[in-house]
């Protein structure tokens, strides 16, 4: 199958004026382009697109450019956010370990722990897989050379990323499970469900994939007795509630929110907070209790 030839700058910036596409300052269109890849531009088109392929009247290159600037610090937002949750949750978890494993300290290295023997394996890779690749970190260094590459697990988890979160926790012993799913709330099994649901933002954040118009195909699992907002959109709100949800510090996400409502505000001209999933109350929504 033959791909597509390439395309300079002009000749990309002549495709999309052919589909309707209004450009009034050329030179600005392709400094543009010059920076953020065609393909990543042209993502936040689809949603302006035609039967015929052509683009909605009156749709203009700024836009476009302004929908991936907003894209671009929302991210920003939620990256810290999640963040900040995923560095509870290790905590969480560790501190749960460590008090039902208190003379060992390395058990998780054990995978008589873990209730699935493969995930297990999966896990202790990739956990050594990162201590390689961080040997020049000095806590790193310091286990490796004088504990021989065994960490104890409040240590271990700095080096976990979420994807490690998910298999360490889905794996404990129950009770444990419960204990660190007592402090959400929640059951075991809607923490799985959280946790997996922040892997899959995180990564779409951290791979700069675009957030506005965009259907995900995951959503956070939500029991009735707790949660007052049970809309399903499909689209990032779902998840920024989540994270609402998770978020340790209440004064702090509340300068997350007005971080947010100031950047709707700022794109307001541009952005349609229903291809975000965002309903006319979205504000009060993350505000309350």
């Amino acid at each position: 199958m033959d791909l597509k030839p390439s395309k300079t700058h002009a000749q990309q910036l002549e495709l999309m004026k052919e589909r309707g596409l209004i450009i009034e300052d050329k030179e600005l269109a392709v400094e543009v382009l010059q920076n953020v890849n065609y393909y990543v531009l042209s993502g936040y088109l689809h949603g302006f697109k035609k039967k015929d392929g052509t683009y909605q009247e009156g749709l203009s290159f700024e836009r476009i450019h302004m929908l991936y600037k907003f894209d671009c610090r929302l991210k920003n937002i939620l990256l810290y956010a999640i963040e900040n949750i995923e560095q509870a949750l290790k905590t969480k978890i560790a501190y749960a370990l460590a008090m039902a494993y208190k003379d060992c300290p390395n058990m998780y290295e054990s995978e008589d722990l873990f209730k699935n023997k493969d995930d297990h394996k999966r896990f202790m890779k990739s956990f050594c897989w990162n201590v390689r690749n961080n040997l020049s970190v000095p806590f790193v260094h310091h286990h490796v050379q004088k504990y021989g590459g065994h960490f104890p697990i409040w240590v271990a988890v700095e080096l976990l990323t979420l994807g490690n979160i998910k298999y360490l926790y889905k794996n404990i012993p129950n009770k444990v499970r419960r204990t660190v799913s007592r402090e959400l709330d929640e059951s075991p099994v809607v923490l799985d469900s959280w946790i997996e649901n922040l892997r899959c933002t995180r990564n779409t954040l951290a791979h700069d994939m675009r957030l506005y118009d965009m259907s995900f195909r995951f959503t956070p699992m939500l029991s009735e007795k707790h949660h007052k907002y049970r809309e399903v959109t499909n689209r990032i709100f779902d998840h920024i509630y989540l994270i609402k949800i998770l978020y340790c510090d209440k004064d702090e996400w509340k300068n997350i929110v007005a971080e947010i409502k100031e950047l709707l505000q700022a794109y307001s001209a541009h952005v349609n907070p229903v291809a975000i999933g965002f309903p006319d109350n979205w504000e009060t929504i993350l505000l309350q209790e």
